[in-house]
Parts: structure tokens; C-alpha cells; sequence
């Protein structure tokens, strides 16, 4: 065996005596050439313990055991300290939901509630937000050799205080200051001010912008712009009008018009039926109803929820996944649908390849150029005012392959990133009908005849395979999906607050 970080203390004619780093494990070690012909007895054994100062924890009968019956060239484990039992973390309780699940409920019938969605976290003046559990010493632990061994002390994690909240006295309850609604980002908590419109968003209001969450109880009118920093809840319909918002938006009917409309949201978007609009969202995208002739994209899933859960024309894109009850329609008309899909990364790609098709078109062109630049010049028919010209085409072939170089790198680094979104899913459960054309990054498939049953689309290598669409197996799944992004968030929030 092998002792971790060995410490030698003593030895004696053949008996060599160590201990572990950190003192808790005392060990004999016999050496048959040094001890010779001298009797190997307990008390000598014991001699050497005292000499070394060893005199807690002993195991005597290993002891007179190893007297007894000599084991040679191995660690014998002889003494056995107290490990130091380490302090507890300081704890933070938040009293309120950190990562809000706002997804409609689906009865039976496919109808969708939007009545308990906890959309809005409200908090009163006064109210605790979170409670702290200060970080404990710990207890020590006792060497072999007698000694206190300290313990790790439990670490402090500070309560991170936003806008108008305020800290109890004691320091360990965060409460807020003011009548409002709870935002939480990045390990703080505040409370912003909420604003609610009694009426509708139109020519009595004008336009909304405001710090904070907004209700408004009735409908947001066509070419009306409302940017809010909190969340957006709508009772009734969205029309033609532009949304810009930082947390989520609820919209209690749909969003529809001519096409001028645009949502927004840094976090979830959750309305009844869209169509003919364009929705970006940092989250997901929930709908309740169809989807017609929209261009959505979501940083995280878009799904279509209930019988009528159906996407027809346009284009839906998610990171993750699109699930809904069908794709298409009956008249084949063309719908897109895109998953391992990140937008940002999808634009710079684009913008690299574009501007690395420059580069080689122009290098072309300048190289061309140069040839008859230098022709004239060694005819000594050069003209004064081209000398230049040369001077700037060498320069720019001397920094082209620095410059292709760095786009190619930088090019397999997005490619690289988009492959990392592997795992990603499009399921349909009851059709998909002709016209619908399935991506999963830049690799597609057409859909040439109808699929009258529930499918789930996943990328397999380079291609995208297909099976039967299973409810209880695509349960799990998402049970399982639910799981690990609760990991991943609580993860992030026990991150230490950088100072």
C-alpha cells in the first residue's frame, strides 16, 4: 500500500515509523536486513512510539500482533487520528421561484389555461426575499501525535442586495423597500416598480416605455411601440405593434396584423395564436393555438401546445427544440423549421464566409492588377500617382493571409459551437404534411409526402433520422431535460459573486 503524502518521524534498527500528511494515520514499516537477529518486541514497539511522540489514537492489539508475527518490507497502519470535520457553506434561501416554469396547462380537451402561470412575482414593502444561514466553524480534529488539526472553515456567500431591497439589521434577511415585482439576475435581487394600464396601449397612452414590469388589461394597438425592463403581461391581442423586453411577455390572445409586428423578450414569450409576425425570444416560446406564416426564433425551444397545436408557412427556429401537434397543412404549404440553431452564431458565419469570399475575390483582382502595375513599371512607363497604388496593393497582399487566416480560424471555432448544440429534437406529434423542410444546422430534410402519425426528428452523424413519435418516452425525456436545466441554474447561482 501506499501511504498519501508520507511523513517520516522515527526509526530504530530496522522499524521505521511515518504518518500521513495530515497526521490522522500513524504506520510501522519492518526491514528485515536491519533488524537482524535482536527480538522485535511490543515494548520496543511502544519505545518508539513514545520517543516519537505518537500517543494518540494506538491500536495495541495491531501492535502486539505485528511483535508477535514480523510482516516485512509493509506498511502495518498502527494509530488512527480524528479527521477534522469541515464548516458548513453559508446558505442563501430565496423566498421566491429563481427560474419560473411559465408554461400554459393543456386539459384533456387541448384547452389551454393562462389563469395560474405565476407570471409576475409580485413583492410588498417589507417582504423577505431571502433569508442567509451563516457559514459554521466546523470541528477539529486530533493527530496521532495529540495535536488540535484545524478544520476548514465554512465559506461566506454574501447576500447580493439589487434596487430597492434593504438588508435587516443583523445582515441576514433581504427584504424589499417597495411595492413591486421581483426580478432576479445574476445572483442579485431587487424589486422594480410595476405599471399597470388599465385600459389598452393606443393614442390615450401613446407609446410605453418603462423600468419595470407592465399589465396592460386590454390590447396593444397597430404601430404602438412598448419597451419594458421587467416583464409584459397583455390581456388581450397584440396588433402590428413593436415589443422590446428585457424578462418575459404573456399575451393572453394573439399576436397578429399585417406583418409590421415585433416581440422581443430576453426571457419566455407566451401568447394564445400568431400570425403573419416575427417573435425573438431568449427562452421559449410558448403558443397555444396555430402559428401562421410567422418567422420565430427562440434562444432555448418553441412549443406549439393542444389539438390546434400547428405551425403552417414561415420559419420557426430554436437552439434546442420545436415540438408541436403538426407541421404544415394540407396545401403543402412551405414551412421551415430549424433546430441547433443559434441565431448570433448563424449571422457571424455568415458575415465570415461573406467577407473570406471578399478577401479571395479581391486578391484575385489586386494580383491581377499588380501584374500590369508591374509591367508599366519595368518599361519605366510607370505614371508618378500609381507608384502609390503599388504600394498600397503590396501591403494588402502582404496582410491577406493573416486576414484569411484569422476568418478560417475563426469560422471552424462557429462551426464548432453549432456542432456543440447536438442533441436537439423536432417532434410533431400527430403529422407533418409535404412542404415542411426539417434543419438541423446546415444539413435539411424535405418532407415530399404527408406523415399522417406523430414523428420525432433527431440528427444522427450527418444525417436526420426519424421515429415514431412515443408520449411516454418523449415524457421522460422532458422530465429529464427539466432536470438538468434546474442543475444547470443552481449551479450558476452557487457561483461565487465575484468581489
Amino acid at each position: 500500500m501506499a501511504i498519501n503524502d508520507e511523513k517520516y518521524l522515527k526509526s530504530i534498527k530496522g522499524v521505521m515509523l511515518s504518518t500521513n500528511g495530515d497526521g490522522t494515520e500513524a504506520y510501522f514499516k519492518l526491514v528485515a536486513v536491519e533488524i537482524g537477529n535482536e527480538p522485535l518486541t511490543s515494548e520496543r514497539l511502544h519505545s518508539l512510539l513514545t520517543e516519537a511522540g505518537v500517543c494518540f489514537g494506538l491500536n495495541d492489539e495491531a501492535i502486539d500482533q505485528l511483535a508477535a508475527n514480523p510482516i516485512f518490507g509493509e506498511y502495518v497502519h498502527i494509530a488512527t487520528g480524528e479527521s477534522p470535520n469541515p464548516g458548513k457553506d453559508a446558505q442563501l434561501e430565496f423566498l421566491f421561484d429563481t427560474v419560473a416554469k411559465r408554461e400554459p396547462k393543456v386539459d384533456a380537451q387541448g384547452r389551454i389555461d393562462y389563469k395560474d402561470l405565476n407570471f409576475i412575482q409580485s413583492a410588498k414593502a417589507g417582504q423577505v426575499l431571502v433569508r442567509k444561514t451563516l457559514p459554521e466553524p466546523g470541528t477539529p480534529g486530533k493527530s496521532v501525535l495529540g495535536k488540535d488539526i484545524a478544520p476548514r472553515t465554512g465559506r461566506d456567500r454574501p447576500i447580493v442586495r439589487g434596487a430597492n431591497t434593504h438588508l435587516a439589521p443583523d445582515g441576514l434577511t433581504l427584504m424589499s423597500s417597495i411595492d413591486g415585482t421581483i426580478m432576479f439576475k445574476s445572483g442579485s435581487v431587487s424589486v422594480q416598480p410595476s405599471q399597470n394600464i388599465s385600459g389598452s396601449v393606443d393614442s390615450s397612452t401613446g407609446n410605453i416605455n418603462c423600468v419595470g414590469s407592465v399589465k396592460v388589461y386590454k390590447n396593444i394597438c397597430s404601430e404602438f411601440k412598448v419597451v419594458v425592463n421587467g416583464d409584459l403581461e397583455v390581456g388581450g391581442n397584440v396588433e402590428d405593434a413593436l415589443i422590446e423586453v428585457t424578462g418575459n411577455v404573456l399575451v393572453r390572445g394573439g399576436f397578429l396584423g399585417s406583418g409590421k409586428g415585433v416581440i422581443v423578450a430576453g426571457g419566455d414569450v407566451t401568447l394564445k395564436y400568431a400570425e403573419n409576425q416575427k417573435i425573438r425570444a431568449g427562452g421559449t416560446i410558448h403558443v397555444g393555438g396555430e402559428v401562421l406564416n410567422c418567422d420565430l426564433y427562440a434562444g432555448d425551444a418553441v412549443v406549439v401546445q393542444g389539438k390546434v397545436g400547428r405551425i403552417a408557412g414561415g420559419n420557426v427556429a430554436a437552439k434546442h427544440l420545436i415540438r408541436v401537434a403538426s407541421f404544415g397543412n394540407e396545401a403543402s404549404v412551405a414551412t421551415h423549421v430549424h433546430v441547433a440553431y443559434d441565431m448570433k452564431l448563424m449571422e457571424r458565419l455568415r458575415e465570415v464566409t461573406k467577407e473570406l469570399e471578399r478577401l479571395c475575390s479581391d486578391e484575385k483582382r489586386v494580383r491581377d492588377a499588380l501584374v500590369g502595375l508591374y509591367r508599366l513599371e519595368m518599361n519605366g512607363q510607370l505614371p508618378a500617382d500609381k507608384k502609390e497604388v503599388v504600394l498600397r496593393f503590396k501591403d494588402f497582399m502582404t496582410q491577406l493571409p493573416l486576414q484569411k487566416d484569422s476568418l478560417k480560424t475563426e469560422m471552424e471555432q462557429l462551426k464548432q459551437k453549432l456542432q456543440e448544440l447536438a442533441g436537439a429534437r423536432v417532434i410533431a406529434e400527430e403529422a407533418v404534411y409535404a412542404g415542411t423542410v426539417v434543419h438541423f444546422g446546415p444539413v435539411y430534410k424535405e418532407i415530399l409526402e404527408d406523415i399522417r402519425n406523430g414523428v420525432v426528428f433527431e440528427k444522427g452523424g450527418e444525417a436526420i433520422t426519424r421515429t415514431t413519435f412515443d408520449a411516454e418516452r418523449e415524457r421522460r425525456h422532458e422530465e429529464q431535460w427539466q432536470k438538468t436545466r434546474k442543475e444547470v441554474a443552481a449551479a450558476k447561482r452557487a457561483e461565487p459573486v465575484p468581489a
